[in-house]
């Protein structure tokens, strides 16, 4: 018996059914083996996908077992099995005949959750899911019922319905982390077939948080989620500069009353939001996709007993971090590495300094409209580009590049939109439109490459040559490089990066460079060389590497060990919601450099944060390596964290100075400051950071 289950595990399903076969009709065996064939063989054929001959094994299955929780679990799965092949009538059939077994708690809930859910599909209506979100004894599960009527409103084409019912799901789900995954899934999806991209990309992002990556949904999510990235930020942009140019155009009596409702508005959804949190993740600890069948008698999770325990615990003690040794006296780090209690956020309501830097950040003056319209142009034709590669939306492609060329008719961009409204209208089968767009760049840019390709059938082949030439060109600029020659390997890849002709290979030119110049002027010229490549080439494997190695040129001995910070990053936790603070890692640190950095912070905060009253203090990271973390705190969650560390890039030059202090600076949130604090490094955070916190 044990070795037809090898079998099946091993998926040598040929062999798995000889010896059950052997067993049911030659082998001399007792009740209770023969009772374990029939589950066997229905898991077997349930492991192939082979679903209708997985059913009689299970119907066996029931009749020779003696458990009833086993018989329950057996008509479960049948149940399902029905469902799934959209057997609704014996789906159902099956479901009440769990009933019939006395299953326990929660297979009995989710037998009439199911029961509901085959109804509703069979087209008989029911009003029992809102029924049992009333019932105190199922106060637990209101996340899997709220989840199966926004499942029932998706086959009524009621979205909106649907959406608010997934977005109660996910309120009220405590420790489910399964059902979490599929709440996040689907309206990640939902947002994305309604093109709601903003909201679709945070959505596909929370669920990669909670999926493992065996999930066989994980990778198109993960390619989504990616996709989405810079589509998400341009249509930001788009949104964000549209409102403002608008109200730049209102008078100033306008502008204060738009600007104190607005404020209030956002303080309110705020509080919304710190509320929400506190009924959420109570119970983050529990193994995942566990839930509690009924009333426990665990102390912890009696949250009257946790609360007198803990004031109990404060009256003798104080403020406590969760930590080994922490009684004072056997404390390692007592005096050097004291922390703060929890930090909660204090709302002091709108003020005028509130409304007066809301104010400064509309455009009014003409050299401010100019600077938001430029923002704007770059955004709509990006966001064209990204439609139509990253996710292939040929519509919406050209709506955004056909929005560009209306509003912007002398865009720098012209000649790239219109062969990419060529290349969309083509796909679409829109043949008269692709034709016009075509004319027009034969018209107006007759001798650009685009016009050739356009008109010529044999210059494509002079592309591919011309390709190859650039590529042997870069083959020997670096053979130049390897063999120690680093001047004249430098010259020639300075000469390619101002002509701009091979522009798929200058991201490579312009990091080969950059290491020439490390060779050539030292390491000061080399950081800056490589914060340069950095710049010029965003989201490029030559970004990737030029980022690495100044972490490396700057102390971060670890800034190559990719494979150990990607396997230790599920210590950390996304908290969009959450405080967070705002650190600066400053490596070979001593107290002139710590100290330059308090003085650079705390003169940009006088000039770009005088009204957000931002703290600064200082801890050591790391003794052995002298490292040292600044802390600016505090942010009331990651978006004002994150635009405080966008201003440090956009303001560098009254930031600090770089070139003076070797330092990385993060977002965080507050639990996950304690475990780099913890840990001694930011190695495995920095794989996190860059995965859930995209700088613009």
């Amino acid at each position: 018996m044990w070795l037809a289950r090898t079998y099946i595990e091993r998926e040598n399903f040929y062999t798995a059914e000889y010896l059950l076969g052997k067993l049911e009709n030659e082998y001399p065996i007792t009740d209770e083996v023969r009772r374990e064939i029939y589950p066997a063989r229905a898991y077997m054929y349930i492991k192939q996908k082979k679903y209708t001959e997985a059913l009689p094994a299970l119907d066996l299955a029931i009749d020779k077992s003696k458990d009833k929780k086993l018989k329950a679990r057996y008509a479960y799965i049948a149940a399902q099995i029905h469902q799934n092949m959209g057997n609704y009538d014996k789906a159902n059939s099956a479901f009440k005949r769990v009933g019939d077994f006395k299953p326990s708690f929660e297979m009995e809930f989710n037998t009439k959750l199911n029961i509901e859910k085959t109804q509703w599909s069979n087209g008989d209506g029911s009003k029992q899911l809102t029924k049992l979100l009333k019932e105190d004894k199922y106060a637990e599960f209101k996340d899997q019922i709220y989840y199966a009527m926004g499942d029932i409103k998706m086959s009524q084409k009621n979205y909106s319905g649907a959406i608010k019912d997934f977005e109660n799901s996910l309120k009220f789900n405590e420790s489910n982390t399964s059902q979490k995954i599929e709440s996040y899934h689907r309206l990640a999806n939902l947002y994305f077939e309604k093109e709601e991209y903003i909201n679709a990309k945070q959505y596909f992002d929370s669920t990669l948080v909670v999926m493992e990556k065996e999930d066989e949904r994980y990778f198109n999510t993960e390619k989504y989620a990616k996709g989405l990235t810079d589509i998400a930020k341009y249509l930001g942009i788009v949104n964000l500069q549209d409102s403002l140019l608008r109200l730049g155009t209102l008078s100033k009596e306008e502008l204060q009353i738009f600007a104190k409702a607005e404020l209030e508005k956002q303080k309110e959804a705020e509080a919304l939001v710190d509320n929400s949190q506190e009924t959420t993740d109570k119970f983050a600890g529990l193994t995942p996709g566990r839930r509690l069948s009924g009333p426990s008698s665990f102390f912890a999770y009696n949250q009257s007993s946790v609360r007198k325990g803990k004031e109990s615990f404060k009256e003798k003690w104080g403020n406590r971090k969760l930590e080994d040794n922490w009684r004072r006296s056997n404390r390692n780090d007592a005096s050097e590495n004291e922390e703060e209690e929890e930090e909660v956020f204090v709302d002091e309501g709108v003020t005028d300094e509130d409304i007066a830097q809301f104010l400064r950040t509309i455009p009014t003056t003409p050299p401010q409209r100019a600077k938001a319209e430029t923002e704007l142009e770059d955004a709509l034709f990006n966001l064209g580009i990204q439609y139509r590669d990253n996710i292939q939306n040929y519509e919406k492609s050209i709506g955004s590049l056909e929005e560009l060329r209306s509003r912007f008719p002398e865009t720098k961009n012209d000649l790239d939109a219109l062969y990419y409204l060529y290349l969309s209208n083509l796909d679409l089968a829109n043949s008269s439109r692709a034709a016009y767009y075509k004319d027009i760049i034969s018209k107006n840019y007759p001798e650009t490459k685009y016009a050739r390709a356009l008109n010529d059938p044999n210059f494509s082949k002079e592309l591919e040559e011309e390709a190859k030439s650039s590529d042997r060109h870069y083959d020997a600029t670096y053979a130049l490089f390897t063999e120690g020659q680093y001047q004249e390997a430098y010259n020639r890849a300075i000469e390619v990066d101002g002509t701009n002709s091979t522009p798929l290979l200058l991201p490579k030119y312009s990091l080969l460079a950059a290491m020439c110049t490390g060779h050539l002027k030292g390491k000061e010229d080399y950081i800056s060389a490589l914060n340069e490549v950095s710049k010029r080439h965003p989201n490029t494997p030559e970004s990737v590497r030029a980022k690495e190695i100044m972490r490396f040129l700057k102390g971060d001995d670890d800034a190559f060990d990719k494979a150990l910070y990607e396997e230790e990053s599920d210590v950390f936790e996304f908290e969009e919601n959450k405080l967070h603070y705002v650190i600066l890692v400053v490596y070979e640190s001593n107290n002139k450099k710590v100290n330059d950095t308090k003085i650079a912070l705390s003169n940009y905060h006088k000039t770009y944060h005088k009204l957000d009253k931002l703290k600064i203090t200082d801890i050591y990271l790391n003794v052995e390596d002298k490292s040292k973390v600044v802390l600016v705190r505090k942010f009331r969650n990651k978006d004002k964290a994150m635009s405080y560390v966008d201003g440090t890039k956009k303001n560098s030059k009254d930031f600090v100075n770089d070139k003076e202090v070797s330092y990385d600076i993060f977002a965080i949130s507050q639990k996950n400051y304690r475990e780099v604090i913890k840990e001694k490094s930011v190695v495995n955070y920095r794989a996190f950071y860059e995965k859930y916190y995209p700088t613009k």
